[in-house]
């Protein structure tokens, strides 16, 4: 069986893990986030106490995790840590870790100001923004019976209300607990939505005077610990004197947040039988299906943890699906990327990056080079750390990759809808997938052109026939082709010692050296525009042999060789023609 015999609720909850006092399944609810109502309700909650006690012995932190990864049940559990001591916070802890194992943690009380900017009035700009922040501190203030002063400037009345709750009666420490979630939400949600990111710089100024502010408060602030999806600059928190701790990419807080395989048996071991008479698989299959699908996110341990809302979803709906992608709220991603931007990220998970390289994102510069692209989707959660590196000087390099078969399968179709308006999803894959090994690049590329002719002539507009046409379809096919298994290996501009190779494909058996042209359009008739194409596609073959770029692959892996010249037709926006040599 699944149950961990170890594992006790205590008095406030069943004995059993994720088995109600009926014997019924827990209730798994993963549309609350406040560990007062989880814990309340008798629903599923995955003890993650055990790392109170390394938090709390610090004192600022920062910590970046994808939407619905945990952080505002993390910033809940914490608040009620310094909630006043009685009978209802001792059943809340009641059977958890920390109360077994750290019960002082649970002593102290004090104030504790709890801001969640997702909830915010941001879309206008800093003005509402501003004004909608000004008001969440107003509740707080009369919350605690703390005089408002309608007219006193906001950074005043931050400066005001912090001093007064230190300061409050039986407060003697005169400390506060800051708790801010979500931090860059007035920056997320308004990406890309103006020319130059206008109401994001606006809402940026805003947020950088507000954090300076707190700056200023140190001597009152007991903990403070704010989280994001993504750690932008300019916004204060990351420069100056008191900056916030960055955890994010700490091995030691590596689980803190998303579900390791042990949590996942302790918390719903019922489930999880219920789950495998349902699948008719033994329990091996089932965790083989669990971490293929959720499995695989890393921030720097040794460990990989699950999805935390996938998982939940998969023990709601008892059935294996896309959960997560869909609701991770990062819409503003596809306004941001670029076709051109697609090439970039294929390349870029073949690389590996300093460690720094992924810790500030600017806003001014969002949106113009490919790197951003790869950034974002590793703060977003829609990359991992695959492998990590310690360098000669002591730094760490990451390689990155997607997580899991989840996520594959989101991008392969939202990506390319986004984008191109065009639908592509995973089976189109496995069709191409199937004509590589079978050696047949004609094939493969005709299945393209049935792809390619779908693309709304709409995207094409303001762009060149020659500059932008050929390297347009390039981006999108490294796209693609980069959510083949993990035996393909997929390389744009790959290259060698006499020039780079336009696209190499590797398949456990075989290698693809790929030669792209593209024919700008013309007044010749149909006959004779199909020899210019034939023409172009027979040179770019050629140009594999007279550079000897097979000359790497032959060396490198031994195995058989297909060369390819593609020409593409700017005219019909189409492949025009495919010429083949292989070996």
């Amino acid at each position: 069986m699944w149950r961990n015999r170890s594992w006790r609720f205590g008095r406030y909850f069943s004995s059993v893990a994720g088995e109600s006092s009926s014997g019924s399944l827990r209730k798994v609810d993963i549309d609350t986030q406040t560990f007062t109502e989880i814990r309340g309700r008798g629903a599923v909650y995955v003890d993650k106490t055990s790392h109170l006690p390394a938090l709390l012995s610090g004192r600022q932190y920062f910590l970046s995790r994808p939407r619905k990864f945990g952080k505002s049940t993390l910033l809940s559990t914490i608040q009620s840590v310094f909630m006043d001591n009685g009978p209802e916070k001792k059943k809340l802890f009641d059977g958890l870790w920390v109360a077994e194992n750290s019960p002082t943690l649970l002593e102290k009380e004090l104030p504790v100001l709890s801001l969640d900017f997702s909830t915010l009035r941001l879309e206008k700009g800093g003005d509402e923004l501003e004004k909608s922040l000004h008001i969440a501190l107003k509740k707080v203030a009369v919350a605690n019976n703390i005089p408002v002063d309608e007219r006193e400037p906001l950074q005043n009345f931050v400066e005001s209300l912090v001093r007064e709750l230190a300061h409050k009666k039986n407060n003697k420490e005169n400390k506060v607990v800051l708790l801010i979630d979500e931090y860059d939400a007035p920056l997320t949600r308004v990406l890309a939505m103006d020319q130059d990111n206008k109401r994001a710089i606006e809402n940026r100024e805003v947020l950088h005077g507000f954090f300076a502010t707190l700056k200023g408060l140190d001597t009152y602030i007991h903990f403070q610990m704010v989280t994001g999806v993504s750690k932008f600059a300019r916004t204060s928190l990351f420069s100056g004197a008191n900056q916030l701790n960055d955890i994010s990419l700490d091995p030691e807080f590596s689980t803190l947040l998303g579900y390791t395989k042990s949590e996942i048996e302790t918390a719903f071991a019922p489930h999880l039988d219920a789950l495998t008479t349902k699948e008719g698989i033994d329990q091996d299959q089932l965790w083989e299906m669990i971490t293929t699908w959720y499995n695989g996110y890393s921030w720097g341990g040794s460990e990989r943890v699950y999805n935390p809302y996938s998982i939940g979803m998969l023990f709601r709906k008892m059935r294996f699906k896309s959960y997560w992608p869909s609701q991770s709220s990062s819409a503003w991603l596809p306004r941001l990327l670029k076709p051109e931007d697609l090439k970039g990220l294929a390349n870029s998970l073949n690389q590996a990056h300093r460690e720094e390289s992924f810790e500030k994102l600017e806003l001014e510069s969002l949106g113009h080079s490919a790197f951003d692209a790869t950034s974002l989707l590793f703060q977003t959660g829609f990359l991992t750390i695959k492998e990590e590196k310690k360098e000669e000087d002591g730094s760490r390099s990451l390689r990155l990759d997607y997580p899991n078969y989840e996520v594959r399968r989101h991008l392969t179709s939202e990506a390319f809808e986004a984008i191109l308006h065009v639908k592509f999803d995973y089976a189109h894959l496995e069709i191409l997938r199937k004509t590589l090994d079978n050696n047949d690049p004609k094939e493969f590329y005709k299945l393209l052109n049935n792809y390619f002719r779908s693309v709304p002539y709409t995207v094409f507009k303001g762009k060149s026939d020659m500059t932008n046409f050929e390297p347009f379809y390039s981006a999108i096919l490294t796209f693609a082709l980069q959510f083949l298994p993990k035996s393909y290996r997929v390389q744009a501009e790959d290259p060698t010692s006499d020039g780079s190779i336009d696209f190499v494909i590797e398949t456990p058996t075989r290698n693809f050296l790929i030669e792209h042209k593209a024919l700008a359009r013309n007044e010749a008739n149909a006959s004779i525009r199909q020899t210019q194409l034939e023409k172009q596609a027979k040179e770019a073959l050629e140009q594999i042999d007279e550079k000897i770029y097979a000359a790497k692959f032959s060396i490198k892996a031994g195995l058989p060789i297909t060369k390819v010249g593609v020409c593409f037709d700017a005219q019909t926006r189409s492949i025009g023609h495919v010429e083949v040599k292989g070996q």
